[in-house]
């Protein structure tokens, strides 16, 4: 008898388990990420430069959020090849570019990171993950351009063929270009 009420545990598991990954797999499945076109969730949060910025302040402009990680080795070369769009648009007051970071490390810790990897752009602070989460981040490194009127207009995720950064340059500097 103990057999039997010991299979019936097992078996009363297994269904719960199996429960579970249903109930995963609709939720996920329902959520394959951004649309191109669609408005682009807004936001409001503090850089780790201590600047706040937020999307409807960024009207009239072209934004591209690269979403990162520390541990993530492939967001290093995203990052850097990001980091020289940046640069490329420095005095264009019409494309605003931006790291967002959602590990929760100080901006002490932050901003050390990105000064030893030579990143100089905004390095927006996503402290509970509640920007990844809208903007429906599911790995790393993802890129979101968002056109002038707040439409998102390219999605990226992960990395292109190598030369990384090479690559990752310009299909963003593209995408920027058609903006304008």
């Amino acid at each position: 008898m103990s057999n039997r009420t010991g299979e019936g545990k097992g078996f009363g598991r297994f269904l719960i388990c199996l429960a579970l990954l249903v109930v995963l797999l609709l939720f996920f499945s329902g959520r394959k990420g951004l649309k191109v076109g669609q408005l682009a969730p807004d936001f409001d949060l503090m850089t780790a430069q201590g600047e706040r910025v937020s999307l409807a302040n960024l009207r009239g402009k072209i934004v591209v959020l690269e979403f990162w990680a520390s541990w993530c080795k492939y967001c290093r070369p995203a990052l850097k090849a990001v980091d020289m769009v940046r640069q490329h648009y420095d005095q264009d007051d019409q494309v605003y570019i931006a790291a967002v970071n959602f590990e929760g490390m100080t901006d002490k810790s932050l901003l050390k990171i990105a000064k030893s990897r030579g990143i100089q752009m905004p390095q927006i602070q996503d402290m509970t993950g509640q920007m990844a989460q809208a903007y429906l981040i599911r790995s790393l490194p993802s890129q979101v351009i968002i056109d002038k009127e707040g439409k998102v207009a390219q999605v990226f995720t992960g990395l292109p063929s190598r030369p990384i950064e090479t690559n990752m340059f310009e299909m963003t500097r593209d995408v920027v270009e058609k903006l304008r």
